[in-house]
């Protein structure tokens, strides 16, 4: 059976979380799933495991907009992927999250 990989992306808004999703691959088509409101009453479902609730997704932004900041100071400094890598700017979410490196897609540092 050949492996599949989607993408799912969400805009975080104070007062909602807009979903969409990809196929793989640089041609994949993208369709907009929906709209979910952003309070901790709200919950979405994981593709394994348990239903994620409101509280799960904001942390789960705030580990982003964490993420998103620290990779924008490495590439002001000159960093790239590469050294993201070796620095784990989010090993401090590893025990929450699990380890990022645990992905597929994330490079490996020979």
């Amino acid at each position: 059976m050949a492996k599949r990989s989607m993408f799912v992306g969400m805009d975080v808004h104070k007062e909602s979380i807009d979903v969409s999703r990809a196929q793989e691959g640089r041609d994949g088509e993208v369709r907009r799933y929906g709209v979910i409101p952003a309070d901790l009453e709200a919950v979405m479902p994981g593709a394994r495991g348990r239903m994620m609730t409101g509280s799960d997704i904001v942390r789960h932004r705030d580990m982003y907009q964490k993420l998103l900041t620290t990779m924008i100071g490495y590439l002001n400094t000159g960093l790239g992927p590469e050294d993201a890598v070796v620095r784990n700017p989010l090993k401090e979410y590893e025990k929450e999250f699990g380890d990022a490196s645990d992905f597929e897609y994330a490079p490996s540092v020979a």
